[in-house]
């Protein structure tokens, strides 16, 4: 019997251990953060329920945007380093070396790297 293109990968052992093992790491993780945010909401009054889940999810991503210019600074100091920055929502698309950087998004990939 022939396996559709699609999943062929899925006869390698190492490449179905990896995924499945995400899948149940991805669920337990999506678990943890709606029994968070559960919990949370539970502990505050109503009307200020949407402050404190918010306030949840800006605790879980200060110290990333913390930590992450650090390393830009660090890495831009460097002769001749290939950057890639796409922020959060995809607005922003800077690919290439020091000094040579694009910020438009529409631009083709191509173009952005050969600036």
């Amino acid at each position: 019997m022939a396996m559709s293109k699609s999943l062929v990968a899925l006869t390698h052992r190492n490449f179905r251990l990896i995924w499945f093992g995400l899948l149940a790491s991805f669920t337990g993780s999506f678990m943890q953060n709606a029994g968070l945010l559960w919990h949370v909401s539970l502990l505050v009054p109503p009307e200020r329920r949407g402050l404190a889940l918010g306030m949840v999810g800006l605790a879980k991503i200060a110290p990333v945007y913390a930590v992450r210019g650090n390393i830009d600074s660090s890495a831009s100091s460097l002769p001749d380093v290939l950057t890639l920055d796409v922020t959060y929502d995809g607005k922003t698309l800077r690919i290439g070396k020091k000094g040579a950087q694009s910020t438009n998004a529409s631009a083709p990939l191509s173009a952005v790297m050969t600036a």
